[in-house]
């Protein structure tokens, strides 16, 4: 669990922003966006929440930038934001597009039992 951080822009005389993504525990949880903070830093791993990604589906909203560098030079980057239940903050490196794809939950309510296996989705070196 932590953060590789995907995009930054730290320019003289401009406002650094770096956009984190997080990392799951493993390849059986997700987490649902990113992370933005102005310093290079990563953010505290109690700043975001993995759910495993059965929880989880491809988002049918649709995600609205919120923010562009397209005309400040460097590596190009825009912040969207998704429209659904949870909008998430997720970062595009292309001019002008949108994420490929974001996540949302399944549903509203989940219970332990749903679960394939408690064994298969278990962090490393957590014990039930």
């Amino acid at each position: 669990v932590g953060f590789r951080e995907v995009w930054r822009r730290a320019g003289a005389g401009q406002q650094p922003l770096y956009v984190w993504r997080p990392l799951p525990p493993s390849e059986h949880f997700v987490a649902i966006g990113m992370l933005a903070t102005t310093t290079g830093e990563p953010p505290a791993v109690s700043e975001v929440h993995c759910v495993p990604a059965t929880w989880t589906t491809p988002s049918s909203a649709a995600a609205r930038e919120v923010w562009s560098d397209a005309r400040l030079g460097g590596k190009s980057g825009g912040l969207w934001a998704t429209d659904g239940d949870l909008k998430a903050l997720v970062l595009a490196t292309a001019d002008s597009a949108a994420p490929d794809e974001t996540l949302t939950l399944a549903k509203n309510k989940f219970r332990l039992e749903e679960l394939t296996s408690l064994d298969e989705i278990q962090p490393d070196g957590m014990k039930m």
